[in-house]
């Protein structure tokens, strides 16, 4: 679960850490807007957070993560393809902030549950390790879109986005296992 967490989660990084000069460079964006920008991401994570929550209860983890990472990738396909509008841009970045961070709360669910029937007394431990899993995931993002400007350029982080989106999807669909019932084992 730990490599999902990275992988999953570091792929929006790969962007968001350039979306600034993505914005302004690409976009047309003025400086002064991109505050909007991270405004507006970051409102809608708050909405990510509750509904990935909700979600993982209802669905449970395999099928909350296929979802939400379904929706991720469709996030990034949509922001290359709307990246020389500015309206259209902006409606992107709301709905990639809430699918990337509704990823957080069902994965700490099914990390929570899969510890519980593993290693009931190290519940802390396994929610230490995810939260650390997420930050190799920002940092590991982070690197990967610096290494992309070097190369070939901003442009292409929305690819590797995507690309890192659907490693996730395949870790999901191959290594949690299938279970939609609330508290039931749903994870690998």
């Amino acid at each position: 679960m730990y490599l999902l967490t990275v992988v999953g989660f570091g792929g929006t990084f790969v962007v968001f850490t350039f979306l600034s000069p993505l914005l302004t460079d690409v976009t047309g964006v003025p400086e002064e807007a991109v505050n909007l920008a991270l405004l507006l991401f970051g409102a809608t994570t708050v909405v990510g957070n509750l509904a990935g929550g909700a979600l993982s209860d209802a669905v449970g983890t395999r099928k909350a993560m296929m979802i939400l990472l379904s929706g991720l990738i469709i996030s990034f396909v949509s922001l290359r393809l709307a990246i020389h509008n500015e309206s259209a841009t902006f409606v992107v970045i709301a709905v990639w902030g809430a699918f990337a961070f509704a990823i957080p709360p069902v994965m700490q669910a099914g990390v929570v549950t899969t510890a519980k029937q593993e290693a009931p007394d190290a519940l802390g431990t396994a929610s230490g390790f995810n939260i650390a899993a997420f930050n190799l995931g920002i940092s590991s993002g982070s690197f990967i879109g610096g290494q992309l400007l070097t190369g070939p350029g901003l442009l292409a982080t929305p690819y590797a986005s995507i690309a890192m989106a659907s490693v996730a999807l395949l870790i999901a669909m191959v290594a949690l296992r299938p279970c939609s019932a609330i508290g039931s084992a749903n994870v690998a």
